[in-house]
């Protein structure tokens, strides 16, 4: 189809079905509410074009490049994106069904509030977007690359990247509900106000990173690296955790409740006011950490070593101990009805 062709069928509110156009530059067009049913593009250009609310059905688009096009509130259902880029345009409010994407770029894009669902990305890059709003689930994504873009009350549900690569990024305020996130580099990242309970993130590197007032209830770590993060006020409840380090880690006001722990590396550690109420905690170390405050109040502890930690003000009632060594901890916490913590297990050098 020729250029001519087309626009003619857009003035006449004509429905493009089963069209194949290619090698045709599209400049400053007015494409609002157009309707695509098993079309093709192929090596199109989009220039300044408007396709709000306009409506793509079993349509692919294949080395095709959109320049400060406006796609609000267009709809998509098993459509498919192949090396295309997407630059300076805007697609707030779009719903992106069954979609496919593959070799595609976002860059200075806006994603506000738009839905996609069931998708697979591959070979996807993002750069300096905002999305705010926005809802993915059930995505299968490989070799995703997320950078300088702010991430702000968006929802991944039902995720899972392979590959994800994050470069100066902000997370706030989103989900991440039920997802895989295994493997990822979370190192340096800002996160702020998430969630991201029953997700598994085992492999992941959380190290130097920023993690304010986030929730990990119920979540999996195995083999998670957190070290020189900054963690204030996040929940780990009922997270299972397994050779997860935390050396030099700030964990202040973090809680801990009913977790199943084995093999935790607490070094240099700050524990100020963690609360490990009702954990299971196994072959565990605590070195060097200050757990002033804290609470371990009807947790089990099995093979730990707390070694040269301030426990001032801790409460340790009704703990199940089990062959725990306490050595050069402080002992004055413990009150009168807990004597059973003294006999049942090993205190050296206290101080």
């Amino acid at each position: 189809m020729k250029l001519k062709s087309f626009l003619k069928k857009i003035k006449e509110n004509e429905k493009f079905i089963e069209q194949e156009i290619s090698h045709i530059d599209f400049i400053e067009h007015d494409f609002n509410e157009s309707v695509y049913y098993k079309c093709k593009f192929d090596n199109c250009k989009f220039n300044d074009i408007d396709f709000r609310n306009a409506v793509f059905i079993d349509t692919q688009f294949i080395n095709c490049r959109f320049i400060n096009c406006d796609l609000t509130e267009a709809m998509a259902d098993n459509c498919s994106f192949k090396d295309v880029e997407l630059l300076d345009s805007k697609l707030d409010k779009v719903i992106f069904t069954n979609f496919n994407l593959i070799n595609v770029f976002f860059k200075t894009t806006l994603l506000n509030k738009a839905t996609i669902t069931n998708s697979k990305f591959k070979n996807v890059s993002f750069e300096d977007i905002k999305f705010n709003g926005t809802a993915f689930v059930d995505i299968d994504g490989e070799n995703i690359i997320f950078s300088n873009s702010l991430f702000s009350k968006v929802c991944f549900i039902s995720v899972e990247f392979k590959e994800l690569l994050l470069s100066k990024i902000t997370f706030q305020d989103s989900i991440f509900n039920n997802s895989k996130l295994t493997n990822q580099n979370f190192s340096n990242q800002k996160l702020l106000r998430n969630q991201f309970n029953g997700s598994d993130l085992s492999n992941c590197n959380f190290s130097n990173a920023e993690i304010t007032q986030n929730f990990f209830i119920g979540s999996k770590f195995f083999n998670v690296n957190f070290d020189k993060a900054k963690i204030t006020n996040s929940s780990f409840d009922s997270a299972i955790l397994k050779d997860v380090s935390f050396f030099n880690t700030i964990l202040d006001r973090s809680s801990f409740i009913g977790i199943k722990a084995e093999k935790l590396k607490f070094t240099d550690t700050n524990l100020f006011m963690s609360n490990f109420s009702k954990a299971k905690i196994k072959k565990s170390n605590f070195i060097n950490c200050n757990l002033k405050y804290s609470i371990f109040d009807y947790s089990i502890l099995i093979e730990n070593g707390v070694y040269r930690c301030d426990l001032s003000c801790s409460s340790m009632h009704d703990v199940t101990l089990n062959s725990s060594i306490f050595i050069g901890c402080n002992k004055d916490f413990i009150k009168k009805d807990d004597q059973s913590l003294l006999k049942a297990e090993k205190w050296e050098s206290t101080m």
